[in-house]
Parts: structure tokens; C-alpha cells; sequence
């Protein structure tokens, strides 16, 4: 009777451990359930809208003005007021050929009359010979080159320097079918380095370049912040799409491009967008409706079919 009596106590005992373990078990359950209940996400509800459809070609900043100083008469150089990088004034002389020179070419050529030594040259032939052998600038010009040195000779139609003024393009070239979209007039968004600057299409070629069998577009930069020669990125606007904005950061990487969205029970979904554009710290995507909620933080913490808490 005793070894019964123990026998029952030892089987109750062992049915009291299973029980309890299965309770611990279930509980556990609910504290996982829980654990995973408790990420706690912010969303952004999307909408869609209408998009600036840009085009974007790279382009090299050129002066507005480029010229080739040159003289119809051989002459020596007298005067070279500035070298390079020089910046001059509007109306400042900045070169100067002798007039002798030049003269005696004229008169052996029979452009002016004989004039005897001791008397004055007429207003008019000083008025030829200035014209002939100086260069005044007629607004502010910069220096690119300069080819001679004072007292050199130099022959007729050699240019003796290079200037440009203070205004600056950029040339693009773009294809036939952009061609089409892009119409004189238009803004342009030129960006380097996180610097930006607004232009404005000039003109449009007809033909193509010879070397690239692009089209060659001139977008006036007036006087920006771009040094001549740098490679910018122009950004032409030619038309709108629809398109969804979402944060850059929210935008995840895989085999392919997606976002996590919560469903209406909280429950964590995968959308693969494509991205269409970048502005402003935001990608323009397709792949996603207006309402959806997309997550936009704590996304490293979760994956799909998660069940989340949002903030309000």
C-alpha cells in the first residue's frame, strides 16, 4: 500500500512538471509574439504626383566671348599692357604696333598721300593709323595668351593675344530625339560639386557636330561661380511623369530595389520600386499607390511579415 501511495504521488508529480512546462512554453509564446509586436516604426503615407521629366547631359564651361587679337599689318610690338590672367578695363589700350611701321606701308602701298617730314600728319591718316595698331578694350576683358613680347615683330593676321570677357556658356551636346524637347529660351540647372547655378538655352545647332554627331546646345551662364573648363551636369526639364516621392534612405538594395510597407493589420510587406529620378534628397519611384504606408525608420530592425507598432 505504501509503494502505491508513492507511486501515485511520483506520477502526479511528473504530470504537475509536464503541465507547467507547457504553461511556461505558452507564455514564452506570447513574450515572443510580443517581443516582435514591440518594433515600433515611422511611416510616411504616399501620394502620387506629377514630376519634372529632366534630361541630363554632362557640359564643359567656355567664355561667352573668345577673341583673337590680330592686325592687318606687319609692325613691331611697342605696347602689351597685361599678361596672363591679367584682367583689363573697358576702354583700357592694351596693345600697341608702331605706327611707323605701319606708315611706311601705307604710303608704299599708296593708302595715304605723300606728307613732307615737317609737317603734321592729317587728322584722317592719324585716325587710320590708330585704328591699325592699337587694340582698346571695349568692355572688361581677361587675358587668355599672349604670343609676342614687346619688341618682336610681328607678321600681319598673327594674333598677338587671346581674350575673353567675364561671361560664361556651356556647351552640350545632345541627341536627335532631345533635340526635339529642347527649345531656346528654356531654364537649365548646372551643378559641380554641390554648387548650382540657373542658365538659360541660347540656341540650339541645326546640324550636328562633325566629331561627336551631337547636337550642339550654348547655355548662357552669365557671370557664375564656375571657373572656365569645368565639367558640369545640365539638367534640362522637357516634360512631366507620374511618380511617387519617397526618402533616399528608405529605399533598400537587394537583387533589386524595394521598400518595406506596412499592410492595414501592421503587418511588414516588400515592394520593389524602380527609381525613376533623384531630387532633393528624395528618389521618384514607380512600384507603389497612393496610400501606401512605407516604413522609414527602424529598418534595419525588421523583415517581412514582422508585426509592428507605428508611431504616432
Amino acid at each position: 500500500m505504501k509503494n502505491k501511495l508513492i507511486l501515485i504521488f511520483l506520477a502526479m508529480l511528473v504530470i504537475a512538471v509536464i503541465g507547467y512546462g507547457f504553461v511556461t512554453r505558452k507564455v514564452n509564446t506570447k513574450e515572443d509574439n510580443y517581443a516582435q509586436k514591440s518594433i515600433s516604426v515611422d511611416i510616411l503615407k504616399v501620394e502620387n504626383s506629377k514630376n519634372a521629366r529632366n534630361v541630363v547631359y554632362m557640359g564643359t564651361v567656355r567664355p561667352m566671348y573668345l577673341e583673337k587679337i590680330a592686325f592687318p599689318y606687319d609692325a613691331k610690338l611697342e605696347e602689351l599692357n597685361g599678361l596672363s590672367g591679367d584682367v583689363l578695363k573697358d576702354g583700357e589700350q592694351f596693345i600697341k604696333l608702331s605706327e611707323d611701321d605701319v606708315y611706311k606701308f601705307m604710303l608704299s602701298s599708296g593708302q595715304v598721300p605723300p606728307t613732307p617730314t615737317d609737317v603734321p600728319l592729317d587728322d584722317k591718316v592719324k585716325a587710320m593709323l590708330k585704328d591699325a595698331t592699337t587694340y582698346v578694350c571695349d568692355g572688361e576683358r581677361v587675358v587668355v595668351k599672349t604670343m609676342f613680347e614687346v619688341g618682336d615683330y610681328v607678321p600681319k593676321g598673327h594674333p598677338v593675344a587671346i581674350v575673353r570677357d567675364n561671361d560664361k556658356k556651356v556647351v552640350i551636346g545632345v541627341t536627335g530625339d532631345d533635340k526635339k524637347l529642347i527649345k531656346k529660351g528654356k531654364k537649365v540647372l548646372v551643378q559641380k560639386d554641390g554648387v548650382d547655378a540657373f542658365g538659360k538655352i541660347m540656341n540650339v545647332s541645326d546640324t550636328p557636330n562633325t566629331d561627336t554627331f551631337l547636337y550642339d546646345v550654348n547655355i548662357d551662364l552669365g557671370k557664375s561661380k564656375f571657373a572656365i573648363g569645368d565639367i558640369v551636369d545640365c539638367k534640362v526639364r522637357v516634360g512631366s511623369y507620374d511618380g511617387i516621392k519617397v526618402p533616399i534612405t528608405c529605399v533598400l538594395k537587394g537583387k533589386v530595389d524595394y521598400v518595406y510597407v506596412c499592410d492595414d493589420e501592421n503587418i511588414v510587406r516588400i515592394k520593389r520600386v524602380n527609381i525613376l529620378d533623384e531630387y532633393d534628397g528624395q528618389f521618384i519611384v514607380d512600384g507603389l499607390k497612393s496610400g501606401d504606408k512605407v516604413i522609414v525608420s527602424n529598418m534595419s530592425k525588421i523583415n517581412e511579415n514582422d508585426e509592428v507598432i507605428i508611431n504616432d
